[in-house]
């Protein structure tokens, strides 16, 4: 038998999506003809952004739908390639955001950026009091996660926005790890824009959203699809597949949050007896451990793992091809050796009893 704690890379495809994808596959006109065909699709297609801006409550934001999570943060920072640098040349973002912004950070500090990398505690938890001293008249961006897909560790980011909207600063949130995950009020938050991923929430791959209330600049030109934002025929089969997946997220988080919040106090119970140290506190995800496994490497307990039928992580799925530790755990004040052995354990809405039975067993056989 095979057993999956990778939810935070990808997720199965909900059977309930899975069972309409016949159905949706005859909407095939192109949005943008005149045609029955064509209106058709078009007005699936905003039916579809308005009700996942609904299940989110984001009623005030306009949606764009993008090809992945990644797309739509560099969507969200466009703005900062189109611009004079003049006073305000500042940028402040997490030290532990996802390689899609932080390798924008180059480029940006090319052009004349300055970059501030606001640090976090042992805990995972950024420093606010960083954010209040380099927030000022000279800050043109700020971007925080509002949850790292490698620790699960959750960051005020109700606070941070207040903090950016008093210096009138472009806040912008990755939030593609909450949904299904975390109960999270957006009305409680004053960001500028949100990601969103489909495959994270048991929708389809190739579909992600930016969610924003300032037009971002366009990076895809041509057509006129998504309001001029990102031109090419739009992908229906992805965008039904991602409303159908955000409202059963709407429908079914709380359950959920149950379900993986008791897989997760006994993994961790089980792990902590075995002399293996969970890495973060505070506010987590409900289904996220990552986890430092004293003398094993993260590549040899991968290896053991998977040769014994369980499939886990070392990390974001962008960085899993590279060597050495996660620059996370070591943004973190972990020391290398001990950033070395971590692995990430992330459970899902189909994750059983059954499978957390043979993760520990299998953890208990690794370490005899």
């Amino acid at each position: 038998m095979n057993y999956y704690f990778d939810y935070n890379a990808t997720t199965p495809i909900h059977h309930e999506i899975k069972v309409k994808i016949p159905e949706w596959l005859e909407e095939f006109g192109n949005p943008s003809s005149l045609h029955s065909y064509g209106r058709s699709t078009s007005r699936h297609i905003a039916t579809s952004r308005r009700s996942i801006l609904d299940s989110l409550g984001l009623d005030e934001y306009h949606l764009v739908f993008t090809a992945s999570g990644s797309e739509a943060n560099h969507l969200a920072l466009s703005f900062l390639y189109h611009r004079k640098i003049q006073e305000k040349d500042s940028i402040l973002i997490s030290s532990i955001e996802h390689p899609c912004i932080e390798k924008q950070m180059d480029r940006l500090k090319s052009m004349g950026y300055k970059i501030n990398r606001i640090p976090v505690s042992r805990e995972g938890s950024v420093d606010l009091d960083y954010i209040k001293e380099h927030l000022d008249s000279s800050t043109i961006l700020c971007s925080v996660m509002a949850a790292n897909n490698e620790t699960g560790v959750v960051q005020d980011v109700e606070t941070i926005s207040s903090l950016c909207a008093e210096e009138d600063v472009y806040f912008h949130c990755d939030t593609t790890q909450i949904p299904g995950k975390f109960s999270m009020d957006y009305s409680r938050i004053d960001a500028d824009s949100y990601t969103f991923s489909a495959h994270k929430i048991y929708g389809l791959k190739g579909i992600g959203a930016l969610a924003y209330r300032t037009k971002p600049e366009p990076m895809i030109t041509g057509g006129l699809q998504e309001n001029e934002l990102r031109a090419g025929t739009e992908n229906i089969l992805g965008i039904l597949g991602f409303e159908k997946a955000m409202n059963l997220v709407r429908d079914q988080t709380d359950k959920r949050l149950r379900e993986m919040s008791k897989f997760q106090e006994r993994i961790e119970t089980e792990f902590k007896n075995l002399g293996i140290e969970i890495v973060g506190k505070g506010n987590r995800l409900s289904n996220t451990s990552c986890v430092l496994i004293p003398g094993r490497s993260n590549d040899e307990t991968l290896s053991y793992f998977d040769k014994n039928g369980i499939a886990l992580s070392k990390g974001a799925a962008c960085h899993s091809g590279v060597w050495g530790p996660s620059p996370v755990l070591l943004s973190m004040g972990i020391p290398r050796e001990k950033a070395e052995t971590g692995v990430r354990i992330s459970t899902g809405w189909f994750t059983t009893d059954e499978e957390v039975d043979a993760l520990l067993e299998v953890t208990k056989n690794y370490l005899k």
